[in-house]
């Protein structure tokens, strides 16, 4: 059996691994609007169609492995209590958890609407000009 100080230590682990899981979901997000903005209306319809799905399902995985991730910890800090030491979470903290998956599943849906809709606005811009 684990220590406290060692289950804690797994605890601040497992946060990073969980904020790391959320910073490069933020990372390819802007990637693809910036990438996306500029070169988007250029691709042919079904490249664009390929990048959007992918980046759709990279973003179902990263959400996934943090929904994992802060499930761990819930699970860790049960554990820790259970043992006799300090829980770290309080309401805050689930609810900021709550608030972050909502933003990544929001944003990625946000993102491929916005693409789909840069794209139409460019082309349409195009052919008017």
């Amino acid at each position: 059996m684990m220590s406290i100080y060692e289950l804690h230590t797994l605890w601040f682990e497992l946060v990073a691994v969980a904020q790391a899981e959320f910073q490069f979901w933020l990372t390819i997000s802007f990637a693809m609007i910036l990438a996306g903005y500029y070169v988007f209306a250029e691709l042919s319809g079904r490249f664009q169609s390929l990048l959007l799905w992918l980046y759709s399902l990279v973003s179902v995985v990263l959400i996934m492995r943090w929904g994992s991730a802060v499930n761990k910890l819930a699970e860790l800090n049960m554990t820790i209590t259970s043992l006799g030491g300090q829980p770290f979470t309080s309401a805050v903290d689930w609810i900021a958890s709550i608030l972050q998956t909502l933003a990544m599943v929001a944003g990625t849906a946000a993102i491929v609407v916005f693409l789909r809709l840069a794209s139409r606005a460019v082309r349409a811009s195009s052919v008017e000009g």
